[in-house]
């Protein structure tokens, strides 16, 4: 009889012993899986977000070396320069003592005595001396010798932020960056999931995991089940979360989103870790007491022509062999080194990128002698500005719209109407920070204009709306939609302040704006545009 029982145990402890091999296989296959479906994914985004009609840009081949500083540097720099910048100012106070200089020539010094500080900032005397590169950042240790899990990254509008965390998956996906240290990353649009989280109604906390099907189908993640939503809390990974400065007006309305962030970066997950970025003006309350905090500054001048030298060879090879790349890359190296202006925006990865391609438009222009081209040698800020809007305006996701003529020459005038939509919903979303940009917000510059153009009280017969929706310009927007359904935002928040910019100038003050204030407009963009390099 012992013997008996002894045989059933000996059984039973074998079946269970199967048992856990096959779940444990079932798991390795489930986590490999998971594994091959972000991958897929990241090695699918191999392009940098298109920028108007541009030339593709594969991620692997343009220019990106962004230096990272961390947060103890960049204090010591910023106290550095302010001392500097006072001295400056004071020798500046005698000299105009002894002799008024000209309006146009301090506006000249002021432009050089940014460029200055761009390079004393980038340089730290020392060639980038104290920044670190992006595969260390998981090496620091904190002074205490605590583990740092939660890294905050900052920098303003077209540092290149978004591309960061991009060219950052897209290298774990190629196995060339913390495959040993992570078995999932994700990387994640805050902008772009608002919309899943309903503000209404409570969802019970056992359904969390439920959403993260829809997050992963935003983020372009095909196929994902529970069965993966369960890797991601069970096995190491890491959360890329992009843009929390662009959604912190929606988590003060937003309980169910506020509550999603707030988990997602709990202490309580040991397997997790997280990088987010911002812009400086927004810190996240949910990163743990630890978290390391990093600037991203923008190009130093060799790195500026090289990523010049890059592109145009990246357009000989995808668009036109026997294209003189090399004569069109010195070409608009040149006009950076003599337009002052031009040169301090070309710091900013984002306005370089739109330099070159405006050279490349200048040419194509050229060729077909049409008389219209951009030219960057003498152009003002202000003409700028507005040659951004107009490429912009001519291009959505899916090529140029059809209402919008190739010809610059009368876009605001035949448009006139959408422009200040579009202009005037930029200034107030900026003005409330909010780039995700709400439905009573839309609705509130439809009645503001409603008067000037005679909008029907119906909207939804209203011929201009649909104008509205026909330039494809928002996003998240409903393209049929009768009225405004749901929340929108520009592309790049870089377009949210040039339509802006518009509205100060075009719509605010119109028909008599001043000079005065067109260069008081220009003023203030240039220094919010400058705002992570300042220092």
């Amino acid at each position: 009889m012992d013997e008996r029982r002894h045989c059933e145990e000996e059984l039973k402890f074998e079946e269970k012993g199967e048992e856990k091999r096959n779940l444990a296989n079932a798991i390795g296959v489930t986590e490999e899986e998971t594994k091959q479906k972000l991958k897929e994914c990241y090695k699918s985004q191999d392009e940098l977000a298109p920028l108007v009609d541009d030339v593709r840009q594969p991620i692997c081949t343009c220019y990106i070396r962004l230096l990272l500083l961390p947060q103890q540097i960049f204090e010591e720099r910023k106290k550095d320069l302010i001392k500097n910048k006072t001295r400056n100012i004071k020798k500046e106070q005698e000299k105009r003592e002894q002799d008024e200089a000209q309006k146009e020539e301090e506006e000249e010094e002021e432009s050089e005595k940014w460029s200055n500080v761009l390079d004393d900032v980038l340089m730290h005397n020392n060639n980038g001396q104290g920044a670190i590169e992006v595969q260390d950042l998981w090496n620091m240790k904190k002074t205490d010798n605590l583990e740092v899990r939660h890294i905050s990254i900052h920098g303003e509008a077209g540092m290149g932020k978004s591309t960061l965390t991009q060219r950052i998956v897209y290298l774990w996906a190629n196995d060339q960056l913390w495959n040993n240290r992570f078995e999932w990353l994700l990387r994640i649009s805050l902008k772009s999931i608002v919309d899943i989280f309903d503000n209404k109604t409570g969802r019970k906390k056992k359904d969390r995991k439920s959403q993260w099907s829809k997050i992963m189908k935003e983020m372009g993640v095909l196929k994902w089940d529970k069965n993966d939503t369960n890797v991601l809390y069970s096995k190491n990974g890491l959360l890329l979360l992009d843009g929390f400065d662009e959604i912190v007006n929606e988590l003060n309305k937003n309980p169910e989103l506020q509550t999603w962030l707030q988990e997602c970066m709990d202490s309580k997950h040991k397997n997790r870790w997280v990088i987010m970025t911002s812009r400086r003006n927004s810190e996240c309350p949910y990163l743990d007491c630890n978290a390391e905090k990093f600037h991203v500054v923008g190009f130093q001048t060799q790195d500026i022509q090289k990523y010049v030298r890059a592109y145009f060879q990246n357009v000989a090879t995808v668009v036109d062999h026997h294209y003189d790349h090399q004569s069109e890359a010195e070409l608009l190296i040149q006009t950076l080194h003599t337009n002052q202006s031009l040169s301090i925006l070309s710091h900013i990865p984002y306005y370089l990128r739109f330099f070159c391609y405006l050279t490349r438009q200048k040419k194509g222009a050229m060729e077909k002698k049409n008389g219209e081209t951009n030219d960057l040698d003498n152009i003002s800020i202000s003409k700028l500005f507005e040659v951004l809007v107009q490429c912009y305006m001519q291009w959505d996701q899916h090529g140029a719209t059809s209402i919008i003529p190739r010809s610059s020459k009368n876009t605001f005038l035949k448009f006139k109407m959408e422009m200040d939509y579009l202009s005037n919903l930029a200034w107030e979303g900026l003005k409330a920070d909010q780039a995700v940009i709400s439905c009573d917000m839309q609705q509130r510059v439809i009645d503001k204009l409603s008067n000037k153009y005679h909008f029907p009280q119906n909207i939804v017969t209203s011929s201009q709306w649909s104008h509205i929706r026909a330039f494809l310009v928002l996003q998240g927007q409903v393209s049929r939609a009768a009225h405004p359904s749901g929340s929108v935002y520009f592309p790049h928040l870089l377009f949210q302040e040039w339509f802006a910019a518009y509205y100060l100038v075009h719509c605010l003050y119109e028909p008599e704006a001043s000079e005065g204030i067109v260069r008081h407009v220009q003023s203030w963009f240039m220094r919010n545009s400058l705002q992570s390099i300042r220092w």
